[in-house]
């Protein structure tokens, strides 16, 4: 028994966190909401506006995180400043702050939970996913 902890002990510690995996390019593929059992996809433009990004177009929907901290946005003349930790994903605009949770992230997908609780009603979910270019 003390051999297979001390096995996956090590085997963890090798693994990749999300602070790693989330650094590079990431396009939007996909939305959705969803609401009382219901779920309705979502285009890129209902992102954009969603996520309070009015300056990118649908074909910008790109965001590259930096291993400094720092994620572009389109064609976005400057930078945001993001934190991992754990599952938890935080960008920061001069305007505003984002909290996502991570709910998968590969070497090819990235799919984050937008939390606004303030701006959409009680027991909504949205998940956003992205593809690595």
């Amino acid at each position: 028994m003390v051999l297979f902890v001390v096995g996956m002990t090590s085997l963890t510690s090798c693994t990749k966190d999300n602070s790693d995996l989330i650094i590079g390019k990431w396009k939007f593929d996909k939305a959705s909401v969803s609401f009382g059992g219901e779920s309705v996809q979502m285009s890129a433009a209902d992102v954009l506006a969603m996520m309070e990004l009015n300056g990118l177009s649908e074909d910008e929907l790109v965001f590259e995180f930096k291993s400094d901290g720092k994620v572009y946005a389109g064609d976005e003349p400057g930078p945001a400043n993001y934190t991992v930790d754990g599952n938890k994903l935080t960008v920061i605009t001069p305007e505003t702050t984002f909290q996502m949770i991570i709910t998968k992230l590969t070497n090819t997908t990235l799919i984050v939970e937008p939390q606004f609780d303030d701006q959409m009603p009680e027991g909504t979910k949205a998940e956003i996913q992205f593809k690595r270019i």
